[in-house]
């Protein structure tokens, strides 16, 4: 248990999205904050380095909006095993965000068996 919860609280270990999963890009982003990976729909995201969990496990994920979210923004990520075995899915949404916001969307983590995170989906409403 303890070494999955080391390796979900690094950012280095995450794998990408595939080329379909987060949509069609709807902008040209604009110079993204360092760190930041272009997501379409207006938004990018990063990791948290040392995530506030509280109770139990998570994975937290910064989410920067360069087009305005007014109802929010949605993130799903597909859970693994060791393997890369998908195990279970998590997701989390964030309040509103005007154009140049940041928030934080925690994805709470419930498989034993998870070691990593895949974002599948990000997206603005």
């Amino acid at each position: 248990m303890a070494a999955s919860l080391l390796l979900l609280t690094g950012c280095s270990g995450f794998a990408e999205p595939g080329p379909d999963s987060t949509g069609t890009p709807t902008l040209s982003p604009p110079e993204l904050p360092e760190g930041f990976k272009d997501r379409g729909d207006g938004v990018a995201t990063r990791f948290v380095d040392e995530e506030q969990c509280g109770q139990g496990r998570c994975s937290q994920i910064e989410i920067y909006a360069y087009d305005s979210c007014s109802s929010g923004v949605y993130v799903r990520a597909d859970t693994m095993d060791e393997s890369g075995v998908v195990v279970g899915f998590s997701n989390g949404f964030t309040g509103s965000l005007a154009k140049g916001d940041k928030a934080i969307a925690t994805l709470p983590i419930h498989e034993d068996a998870a070691t990593d995170v895949k974002i599948t989906k990000v997206k603005c409403h």
